[in-house]
C-alpha cells in the first residue's frame, strides 16, 4: 500500500484540538503539545507524570482528515526503433494500438487521462492502492478516480483516525470507571483544587459514584517528584532535576544499573546506555572491556576477544585460562618430551615446574676407528665420534695387509688395507683354492693331476702329484715307421721318437693324387714318403673338377656336372642344364602370352623363356595416370590417354585433396568445417562435411523454439538460425520484477517486467518503520518498536510512566504503587493501588451497638435508632448513643426524625 502523509493545515487542525478542553494550555510560543502551561516557576525541561485519576472529558480522540492525492505516473514512452522495427526511410509510424495514453513511439501521445486516472502501460486506470475503511467525518478515498467508499455510519468501540477501534468499551449500566478500551465510562462531580490539596467529591465505586470522604493531601510520595494539584485531573507529579525515575523507582543522576544502564537525567524514565564507559563483561578471556552499542547485537558491555592458545616450552593450551588483561595462565606439560639445550642428554621430558632435563650420557665408547677426543654428544643418547686416522687395525680380509683406519670422505671411520691377489701359484702349485695369509702371500693347494716335465726324455705324460712333485711314464723308441730305422733313434719326451731316415726305399704315401712314390727326408729332417703330385682340373662336357678323384695313376674321375648351365640347341627351352647322366636338357615353352600393348601374332622365341611380340597398336590400355581418359597403345608400344585435371569443386568441395577418377571425373572433398548456409533458419553452426558416400554436403545443428525467457512467449517464436530465437513478447503475464516493494508485477511490450510501487511509512500499532520490509503483495511486515509511545492507555492501578511496547506489540505498565484508588470496600480505609497492580485499603470494623456500617475513610454510618436511617455529608458526626448528628453544614443540627435520611439539604 502507498502511505500519504497529512497536509499542514491537517496537522495545525490536530493541535489547535488538543489545546482544548478545560487542561492546560500549550505553553507560550511552543509547538510541542506536551509542553504544557502549568504558570510560573514550572520546569518544562522535565517529563509531567499523572498518578490521579484519569479525566475522560480532558482526553478528546482527535481524528485527521486523511488528505490525498493521487500519486503521479510518467507516462510511457516508446523506444522510436521499437515501432520502426529497423526501417531505414527515416518515415516514425506512431503505434497506438491497444493504448488509449503515452507516447505513440515517435514523440506524440496516444491521449490523456482524466477523471483522476492515471496512464498504465498504455491504459488509463484508476490506481487502486488508497482503499480503506472509513468512518467519522472522514473521506477516505478508494482510488485515485476519486470514488468515496462507504461511509461506517456506527462503529461498536467507537471511531479512531478514521477507522473502527477493535474493542467493545462495556459500559452498559456504569455511570463511571473504566471501560475495557482504555477510556472511562463517565465522571463523578465536583473536585477542586486548593494549593497542595485536593478536594475529593464522589468516588468511583463498582460502576457507580458514591461519597468519597475527606479532602485529598497532592504531597509527594516519591522523594524524586514534585507534587502539584490540578484543577481537572487531581494531583500530578513530575521529575526532580538530577533525578530518575525508572520503573517507579527513584535514583540519583550517574546512578548505574547492571555494567552499561546509568541515569541520565535527559532521559528521566529509563536507563540510559552508557556509550564507551569501562565495563566488565564477565569474560576474562577479553581486554578493554567497553559498553558498545555500535558492533551490531544490540547494545552491549564487550571487549576485545582473544584466545589462549599459544603456549610456551613445557606448557600445553589445555585447561589455559585466561587472566583478563590479554596473557594467559598454563598448566605445565608434564611428560612431554621437550629439549633441554644439552646435547648430552636423553629422554628431556617436561617437569611440573614447567623446566626441560634429561637423564646426562657421555661420549668414552668409541666405535672401531673411533677416537673418544673430539667427540660430541648427539642429544638423543648417541656420539659422533671422529676417525682414528692410521691407527694399525684388522679389516678382517685376509686378502689385504698393512691395515689401517681411515675416512670414508663422510667422517666416518673404515679399515682398509692394501689389496693383493694369489694369482702366482709355484711347481705344481694352482691359483684356484689359493688363500691369503694376510701377510701378502698365499698358501696354494697342489695341482695334482696337472701336465708338467719331470726333466727325462724317454718318460711321457708327466703329471703332479699330492705332493706337488712331476712323474712321468717311462718308454723307449725300437718301433720306427715307415721310411725310418731304430738304429740312432732318440726320445721326444712325449712318448715319441725322433727316427732316422732310410733313404730311396719304396714305399706308399696313401696320396691317391701322387706317383713314383720313395722314402726320403722331410723339410723337418724326419722320414717321410713322397710322390710327385699331379691335379684333376680338365673336366669334359657336363662334368666338374669340384669331387674329381685321382686314380693314381696320373689319370682322374670327374663327376656330372649337374644343374650346370648349358645350351640343348633349342630356343623354344629355356633354364638348359646339366643332368646326372652328364646330358644338357631344357623346359619347352611357347609364346602365348603378350605384354602390355603387345600381340602374340608373329611371336618368336628367345631362348631364355621370353618372347619377342608385335606392338598391338591402337588398343585400349591404361596408361596408369588417373588424370587422362581414353587410353591407346601407340606405335611405340607405350600407352597415353588425354589429360585433364579437378578445379572445378561443387558446393562445399575443395580442390584440395581432390583425386581424379581416371574417366574424366573427379572425387572432391568436403571443405570441412567452413562455414555455409543449409537455408534451414532452425539450423545453427553450419558447416560443410562429408555426406554419403563422402560427397560434399553442408550441415547445421538442428534446434527448437522452446524456453523462452522472463516475459516472453513461445507462440509465434521463430529461429535466428544461429541458435537464438526470437520470441515475443508475453505482454500482461504476471512476472516478478525482483522488487519486493512492487505488487502486480505484469510483463511489458518490452519485455521489462514491472509493478506498481509502494512504501512501507504507516507502521502498526506499536511498530516501526525502521527496517521495514515489503512482502511484495503490497503489505508490509514492520518491526516491533519497544521505544514507540503507543502505551497510553494504562489501567487505573498502572502508570504510563515506564510504560513500554513489547516484541509481541502489547504494552506493559508499570504498577502505580501507592496511588489513591477505591477498593468498593466500605470496610477499608487509604486504599492504595499495590505492586501486583490491585486497589487495597487498611481493613477496619464499625462496632457501634446501633448496627453502623462503615463509610470508607475509616469511620462508620450511624442508623438511627429504628435502624431505618442513614446519614452521610461527609461531616455529620455518628454518636455511639444517639446516632448519626446532623452538621450544621447542609442542614439543621440534631438528629433526623426517625424515618428520614441526613442528606446535604437536610433530613428527608
Amino acid at each position: 500500500m502507498t502511505h500519504r502523509l497529512l497536509p499542514v493545515f491537517a496537522v495545525l487542525s490536530i493541535l489547535s484540538a488538543c489545546g482544548g478542553g478545560t487542561g492546560p494550555t500549550l505553553e507560550p510560543g511552543s509547538s510541542d503539545p506536551n509542553r504544557r502551561d502549568y504558570g510560573e516557576g514550572y520546569d518544562y525541561g522535565r517529563p509531567e507524570f499523572n498518578f490521579g485519576d484519569r479525566d475522560t472529558d480532558a482526553e478528546t480522540d482527535m481524528v485527521a482528515e486523511e488528505a490525498v492525492s493521487p500519486d503521479s505516473h510518467d507516462n510511457d514512452i516508446l523506444d522510436i526503433d521499437e515501432i520502426t522495427q529497423g526501417r531505414d526511410d527515416g518515415i516514425c509510424e506512431p503505434n497506438c494500438q491497444g493504448r488509449n495514453c503515452g507516447g505513440d513511439g515517435c514523440g506524440g501521445t496516444c491521449g490523456e487521462c482524466d477523471g483522476g486516472k492515471i496512464c498504465i502501460e498504455g491504459v488509463c486506470t484508476c490506481e487502486p492502492k488508497h482503499h480503506k475503511d472509513c468512518c467519522g467525518d472522514n473521506v477516505c478515498w478508494f482510488d485515485s478516480c476519486g470514488q468515496a467508499g462507504e461511509v461506517v455510519a456506527e462503529c461498536r468501540a467507537g471511531c479512531a483516525n478514521a477507522r473502527c477501534k477493535n474493542c467493545v468499551p462495556q459500559c452498559d449500566g456504569k455511570e463511571c470507571g473504566p471501560d475495557q478500551c482504555g477510556g472511562e465510562c463517565g465522571d463523578c462531580p465536583g473536585s477542586r483544587c486548593d494549593g497542595l490539596t485536593f478536594l475529593l467529591a464522589e468516588k468511583c465505586a463498582e460502576g457507580s459514584c458514591v461519597p468519597s470522604g475527606p479532602e485529598e493531601n497532592c504531597e509527594g510520595w516519591l522523594v524524586c517528584t514534585d507534587n502539584y494539584c490540578d484543577p481537572v485531573r487531581g494531583c500530578l507529579e513530575r521529575i526532580k532535576k538530577n533525578y530518575c525515575l525508572i520503573d517507579l523507582v527513584c535514583h540519583r543522576a550517574q546512578a548505574t544499573q547492571g555494567k552499561c544502564l546509568v541515569c541520565d537525567p535527559a532521559h528521566p524514565t529509563e536507563w540510559s546506555f552508557n556509550e564507551g564507559h569501562p565495563c566488565d563483561d564477565g569474560n576474562t578471556c577479553s581486554v578493554n572491556d567497553q559498553c558498545r552499542s555500535d558492533l551490531g547485537g544490540g547494545p552491549q558491555c564487550i571487549g576485545t576477544r582473544y584466545s589462549c592458545d599459544a603456549p610456551g616450552p613445557c606448557e600445553t593450551a589445555e585447561g589455559a585460562t585466561c587472566n583478563g588483561d590479554g596473557t594467559c595462565t598454563y598448566r605445565a606439560s608434564v611428560g612431554v618430551r621437550c629439549d633441554d639445550g644439552d646435547p648430552c642428554t636423553i629422554n628431556d621430558v617436561c617437569q611440573a615446574d614447567k623446566s626441560c632435563r634429561g637423564s646426562t650420557y657421555q661420549c668414552d665408547s668409541p666405535g672401531f676407528c673411533q677416537t673418544k677426543v673430539g667427540a660430541i654428544c648427539n642429544g638423543d643418547g648417541t656420539c659422533t665420534y671422529q676417525v682414528d686416522v692410521g691407527a694399525a687395525c684388522n679389516d678382517k680380509n685376509l686378502c689385504t695387509f698393512n691395515d689401517v683406519c681411515m675416512d670414508d670422505g663422510f667422517g666416518n671411520g673404515i679399515c682398509a688395507g692394501t689389496a693383493y691377489e694369489c694369482e702366482t701359484p709355484g711347481f705344481c702349485e694352482k691359483a684356484e683354492g689359493a688363500t691369503c695369509k694376510g701377510d701378502g702371500t698365499c698358501n696354494y693347494p697342489a695341482d695334482a693331476g696337472a701336465p708338467c716335465d719331470d726333466g727325462l726324455a724317454c718318460t711321457h705324460g708327466d703329471k703332479c702329484l699330492d705332493n706337488k712333485s712331476c712323474v712321468g711314464t717311462f718308454y723307449m723308441c725300437d718301433d720306427p715307421p715307415e721310411c725310418a730305422t731304430a738304429e740312432g733313434a732318440t726320445c721326444n719326451g712325449d712318448g715319441t721318437c725322433n727316427y732316422p731316415v732310410e733313404q730311396g726305399k719304396a714305399c706308399n704315401d696313401s696320396n691317391p693324387c701322387t706317383t713314383g712314390d720313395h722314402c726320403q727326408e722331410g723339410q723337418d729332417g724326419l722320414p717321410v714318403c713322397l710322390g710327385t703330385l699331379y691335379e684333376c682340373d680338365s673336366p669334359g662336357f657336363c662334368e666338374t673338377s669340384v669331387g674329381a678323384t685321382c686314380n693314381g695313376d696320373g689319370t682322374c674321375n670327374y663327376p656330372a656336372d649337374i644343374d650346370r648351365v648349358c645350351d640343348d640347341g633349342d630356343p623354344c627351352t629355356y633354364g638348359d642344364n646339366c643332368r646326372p647322366n652328364k646330358m644338357c636338357l631344357g623346359t619347352s615353352y611357347s609364346c602365348d602370352e603378350p605384354g602390355f600393348c603387345e600381340t602374340a601374332d608373329g611371336a618368336i622365341c628367345n631362348g631364355d623363356g621370353t618372347c619377342t611380340y608385335e606392338i598391338a597398336v591402337w588398343e585400349s590400355c591404361d596408361d596408369g595416370d588417373a588424370c587422362t581418359f581414353d587410353d591407346m597403345c601407340q606405335l611405340d608400344g607405350s600407352c597415353e590417354g588425354v589429360d585433364y585435371s579437378c578445379d572445378n569443386p561443387p558446393y562445399c568441395g575443395t580442390v584440395v585433396g581432390a583425386t581424379c577418377n581416371g574417366d574424366g571425373t573427379c572425387k572432391y572433398p568436403p571443405d570441412s568445417e567452413a562455414e555455409c548456409d543449409d537455408h534451414d533458419p532452425c539450423t545453427w553452426d553450419d558447416k560443410c562435411k562429408a555426406g554419403a558416400g563422402g560427397v560434399p554436403v553442408c550441415q547445421g545443428f538442428f534446434y527448437t523454439c522452446s524456453l523462452p525467457g522472463a516475459c516472453e512467449t513461445a507462440v509465434g517464436a521463430m529461429c535466428n538460425g544461429d541458435g537464438t530465437c526470437y520470441y515475443p513478447p508475453n505482454t500482461d503475464a504476471p512476472c516478478d520484477d525482483g522488487e519486493l516493494c512492487t505488487y502486480n508485477d505484469t510483463c511489458k511490450h518490452d519485455k521489462t517486467c514491472s509493478g506498481v510501487a509502494y512504501t512501507c511509512e504507516d507502521p502498526g500499532f506499536c511498530e516501526t518503520a525502521a527496517g521495514a520490509a515489503c512482502l511484495g503483495n503490497g503489505d508490509c511486515l514492520y518491526q516491533p518498536d519497544p521505544a514507540a509511545a503507543d502505551c497510553d492507555a494504562p489501567g487505573y492501578c498502572e502508570t504510563m510512566v515506564g510504560a513500554k511496547c513489547l516484541e509481541d506489540r502489547s504494552c506493559s505498565y508499570p504498577p502505580a504503587v501507592g496511588r489513591p484508588c477505591n477498593d468498593a470496600n466500605m470496610c477499608t480505609h487509604s486504599d492504595a493501588c499495590d505492586a501486583n497492580k490491585q486497589c487495597t485499603g487498611t481493613v477496619y470494623q464499625c462496632k457501634n451497638r446501633l448496627n453502623p456500617d462503615c463509610n470508607g475513610n475509616g469511620g462508620c454510618y450511624c442508623l438511627h435508632e429504628s435502624g431505618s436511617s442513614v446519614c452521610d455529608d461527609r461531616s455529620d458526626v455518628c454518636d455511639p448513643e444517639i446516632g448519626c448528628i446532623c452538621s450544621t453544614k447542609w442542614g439543621a443540627a440534631g438528629p433526623c426524625p426517625e424515618g428520614r435520611k441526613c442528606r446535604r439539604t437536610g433530613c428527608l
